[in-house]
């Protein structure tokens, strides 16, 4: 058996987990996991569905940006969540996600990650995976999101996109070594079910604390442009609501907000 092909017994296999991955849907090739993730919503899908993917030909990134990934050479999935929380914690789905993501590579390859608030996960400034996540109609009143995660796991650097504003990497360009994606996404599933039971467990502050602590440039002093603006300052903090505090040069606060969340009529 081919071991660069993702095969949907082997994720199962000791795969001890209460809601991510409890079920399992993995296809060659399609438009997107998230197009996959709101049809089975549509049709009432169980929390936790997982769709993975091997190729997309048209992945969703944040903004209407294309995600691409070489078909085996990465991870694509979309978990399907209903967590019932309050609306104004809805960001640490983001949240979560993003510090499951670093877990499970700091697990695998002892590599320190980073993350470039709200959504993006770095390794020595440069991207390596993504976070989307779309919320859909509620159902009973229980909206259900769709969280997608693409990871660049064995990318070559010439299948790298070029001219992007954040420079890409792959893990395996990071580890020099290639990396085996079954035990990666094993290990993925296992820590965002981890944190999403804390989510549920009402531990927002904990949560908030650990995903500030790995944002890039917290504590230290950075620019953002907003639309035609640029603002300088230091990356004070993070709200309960999940927008950056920017202290300003005049010791003002500027609040940033970044829409995460995209949402379906």
């Amino acid at each position: 058996m081919n071991k660069n092909i993702l095969v949907k017994e082997e994720i199962k296999s000791a795969l001890n987990t209460k809601f991510i991955g409890n079920d399992i849907m993995l296809f060659d090739t399609v438009s997107s996991t998230m197009d996959i993730a709101q049809q089975e919503i549509f049709n009432n899908a169980k929390e936790g569905l997982t769709i993975v993917a091997e190729h997309q030909t048209a992945g969703k990134g944040r903004r209407g940006k294309e995600w691409f990934c070489p078909k085996h050479k990465g991870l694509m999935i979309t978990v399907i969540l209903k967590p019932g929380i309050p609306q104004e914690k809805v960001h640490l789905i983001m949240a979560v996600s993003a510090i499951a993501i670093v877990d499970a590579i700091k697990h695998l390859l002892h590599i320190q990650c980073t993350v470039k608030w709200p959504n993006d996960i770095m390794i020595n400034s440069k991207k390596v995976a993504g976070i989307l996540i779309e919320v859909h109609g509620s159902y009973k009143h229980i909206p259900t999101f769709s969280v997608g995660i693409g990871i660049n796991v064995n990318t070559k650097r010439e299948e790298l996109p070029e001219n992007t504003i954040i420079p890409s990497t792959s893990l395996a360009i990071e580890a020099g070594e290639t990396i085996n994606r079954t035990t990666l996404l094993k290990l993925l599933l296992q820590s965002m079910d981890t944190w999403y039971i804390f989510l549920q467990d009402n531990q927002y502050e904990y949560i908030r604390e650990r995903w500030r602590s790995l944002c890039l440039a917290y504590n230290q002093r950075l620019t953002i442009k907003d639309k035609d603006i640029s603002y300088n300052g230091m990356f004070a903090d993070i709200t309960p609501s999940g927008d950056l505090i920017l202290e300003l040069e005049n010791n003002a606060q500027k609040i940033i907000s970044k829409e995460d969340i995209v949402l379906f009529p």
